[in-house]
């Protein structure tokens, strides 16, 4: 018994057709009732009573339908499987933690494969935390994670760094200052990402090294929304150079912040691999000149 003939049967059975299932598979109907009849005469039972008005499923026939409805799902997740396993033995799966796109060049990768034409490329964007996962889960090849990862079983090399910054909204008393101090942030409202982003992990630590916790009154998910309630203004945001703030809306940098640091993240085992370092150079050179 083969997965195209079960396939067939099921068209068979849900369309109550032979000439309608021969149409959706491209076949003849007469190349879809003789592997029915195949079908049947491996089964020892008819499937099927044929009718003018069409295929009718006996007893038995029902039965097998419910029953190859569940093999043919595995058998598609075995063939999806296996795909994905030769893509991931003949490619290049890299990750992004959000955020790290807006700063690093699809097409920088792009580039350096272009000279690697035997190899392909996949990505995905998703948290910091899921990267790093799909990274020591062997899912990814490598990935780019905002943050140091604490583990000794990656290997771990900064590929750009900036400041933390807040988002001020004109009449703010700090509109107008050159700069601010982390201690500046004390008792204020402040609007950031939310606790899936590393951004927000980094403040609090800091903030906590001057002996006070931050006051978020807004959390959120997009960094869009920073700059929507900072225009209403909700309370000063906290975010990386990285947009262009809408005016009047302005960047002021925060001193005494922990930086915002982009890392090229792959298992220690991996670190040797010519690729790899192929990219690491591909990106330093273009955000380290």
């Amino acid at each position: 018994m083969d997965i195209h003939a079960i396939r067939c049967f099921q068209r068979v059975f849900e369309k109550e057709s032979i000439h309608q299932a021969a149409k959706d598979l491209c076949l003849t109907p007469q190349g879809v009732s003789r592997i029915i009849t195949a079908l049947e005469g491996e089964m020892q039972t008819p499937l099927f009573v044929r009718s003018r008005k069409g295929m009718e499923a006996t007893p038995e026939g029902r039965y097998f339908y419910e029953h190859t409805q569940e093999l043919t799902r595995q058998l598609l997740d075995l063939q999806l499987g296996m795909q994905a396993l030769k893509r991931k033995k003949a490619g290049l799966h890299i990750g992004f933690s959000c955020g790290v796109l807006n700063i690093l060049s699809i097409h920088v990768l792009k580039d350096v494969m272009a000279r690697h034409p035997d190899k392909s490329l996949e990505w995905v964007e998703d948290f910091n935390e899921k990267i790093v996962q799909l990274i020591a889960e062997d899912s990814l090849s490598c990935g780019f994670c905002i943050g140091p990862i604490r583990s000794d079983a990656f290997f771990q090399e900064e590929i750009y760094r900036t400041g933390i910054e807040a988002v001020i909204y004109e009449g703010h008393p700090f509109y107008d200052r050159p700069s601010i101090t982390i201690e500046d942030l004390k008792g204020q409202p402040l609007v950031g990402l939310n606790e899936h982003f590393s951004l927000f992990h980094s403040l609090v630590r800091r903030c906590a090294d001057f002996g006070f916790t931050p006051q978020f009154v807004v959390k959120t998910m997009e960094s869009r929304l920073i700059y929507h309630f900072c225009q209403e203004r909700v309370g000063i945001g906290i975010d990386v150079n990285i947009h262009a703030a809408p005016p009047p809306l302005r960047y002021v940098p925060i001193t005494e912040g922990t930086p915002w640091r982009i890392f090229f993240v792959c298992k220690k085992e991996k670190r040797g691999e010519p690729l790899f370092q192929e990219i690491i150079a591909a990106l330093t050179s273009r955000h380290h000149p």
